[in-house]
């Protein structure tokens, strides 16, 4: 039995359909043969994971309608052919039919096992990616617990620390009250012994002042019973001896005068003596000197102003060396002192000196002795005289002291410390006393043996 061209194409198969069937009149199982080839085709086109865009999968499976469509009504005509053909003509199509069949049963295997094998894909992806999603989130889990842990840790610490810190609060509020209370006693202490020196001379004052009124009471009682007994042994005595005994009398009278006198001029010397010395109490009280000049370690060219001896000025005419020493050495709690240049009319070396040491020479000259130098700033005391330093003048403060760990010399200019590494003293700090030299006349300085200073120790010392 033949097609025609017409019942071939039907009129809705597309132009790639026409591209696919020959235009001949082909045979009916022919013809579904290749609708089934051209169909499975696209079938493996539109699964392939390589497929082209949304529109070509679109384009092929509309493709796939029109075919399936052409396919039904092929299939349905050769059921219509069966029943009205002959014996030898439907036996025929029966076998070409049950070969079509059998073609589409391999087809339908086919793409039964293309499903099964992209079953077993997306099950074999997807239990590889719920592998992967449980090994992530033991890994989650696994963070989590560090990260709760770090927390709890730090959460720890910060617990410890906040508690040292107020422990170590509560402490100083308690040492400051303790401190506050000790200053309250030093005071009350202080108060105490200036009271009762005030107290004890002014009852020594008075306890001399009331000798002496007995003893001149004494003295008139003594004198006038002597009187009485002189007149009653005189009665008898003639007019000149009479007026003797009274010249003698009045001589006396005007010794008496000058003892009062004298008595009442020592009286107020004792109490100017007394506001003097409480003066001089107020003022060592005030100033709680830490170190001073020793005049005894003073050269004769140079002397030492106001009762603190912290003011050192250069006496004379000639130009020469002249040094003086501190009374004591470097303390181990304040190993350091500050100069200030109040005139500068030669050159001032400021630095660390043994006891004794040549008064005629200048500090950081003699071997054990070190010294800043103010016109070219030179270090001396280490070798050869090391350069580099700023020179200071009038108004600048220098410093010097002693690194007590390291030994390391310390210079510092206007509260700013200076380079001296490698710069150390052979002597231990006890051994080390503060010293100036003055060059010529007219220089003056002024030290300042703490414990206020421009340079904050605790910074280097």
């Amino acid at each position: 039995m033949s097609i025609s061209s017409e019942s071939t194409t039907g009129g809705d198969i597309t132009s790639d359909q026409e591209d696919l069937l020959p235009t001949s009149v082909l045979e009916p199982f022919e013809e579904m043969r290749l609708l089934l080839a051209r169909i499975a085709e696209l079938d493996r086109q539109m699964n392939s994971p390589t497929s082209a865009s949304v529109d070509l999968v679109a384009q092929n499976e509309n493709e796939k309608r029109h075919l399936l469509t052409r396919l039904a009504q092929l299939e349905g005509q050769q059921t219509l052919n069966l029943q009205t053909s002959s014996d030898g003509f439907e036996l025929f199509y029966d076998v070409d039919y049950v070969s079509l069949l059998a073609t589409r049963l391999c087809l339908a295997k086919e793409e039964l096992h293309q499903l099964k094998e992209e079953s077993k894909n997306t099950k074999e992806s997807f239990d590889k990616k719920l592998e992967q999603m449980e090994a992530l989130q033991a890994k989650m889990e696994q963070y989590q617990n560090k990260q709760q842990q770090t927390i709890d840790s730090l959460t720890q610490k910060l617990k410890v620390s906040i508690e040292q810190l107020s422990l170590k609060h509560q402490e100083h509020e308690e040492q400051q009250k303790m401190d506050a209370l000790k200053q309250q006693t030093d005071q009350k202490e202080t108060n105490d012994k200036i009271d009762s020196l005030q107290k004890d001379q002014q009852e020594q004052l008075a306890s001399n002042f009331r000798g002496m009124e007995q003893k001149q009471k004494d003295g008139q009682e003594e004198l006038q019973r002597k009187m009485d007994e002189s007149l009653k042994s005189v009665q008898a005595m003639v007019v000149a001896e009479l007026e003797q005994q009274k010249l003698s009398n009045a001589n006396k009278f005007v010794e008496i005068e000058q003892k009062n006198d004298k008595l009442e001029k020592d009286q107020k010397e004792e109490q100017l003596n007394i506001v003097h010395l409480q003066k001089t109490v107020a003022v060592l009280c005030e100033i709680g000197l830490i170190n001073r000049w020793d005049s005894v370690n003073c050269h004769p060219t140079l002397a030492l102003i106001g009762p603190e001896q912290l003011i050192v000025q250069r006496d004379g005419e000639n130009s020469e060396w002249g040094s003086v020493i501190a009374k004591k050495s470097l303390l181990p709690e304040n190993p350091y002192f500050e100069v200030k240049i109040v005139e500068k009319t030669g050159n001032i070396l400021i630095g660390l000196a043994t006891n004794p040491m040549p008064l005629d020479k200048y500090v950081g000259g003699p071997k054990g002795t070190y010294a800043y130098e103010g016109n070219e700033g030179k270090c001396w005391g280490h070798g050869p005289a090391i350069e580099g330093k700023p020179p200071f003048g009038v108004g600048n403060v220098v410093g010097c002291g002693v690194n007590l760990k390291t030994r390391q010399i310390i210079y510092t200019l206007d509260g700013k410390r200076l380079d001296t590494d490698r710069l150390l003293v052979d002597s231990p700090a006890a051994d080390l006393f503060p010293c100036v030299t003055l060059g010529r006349p007219g220089a003056k300085i002024e030290a300042n043996f703490g414990p206020n200073f421009q340079f904050n120790i605790a910074d280097g010392i």
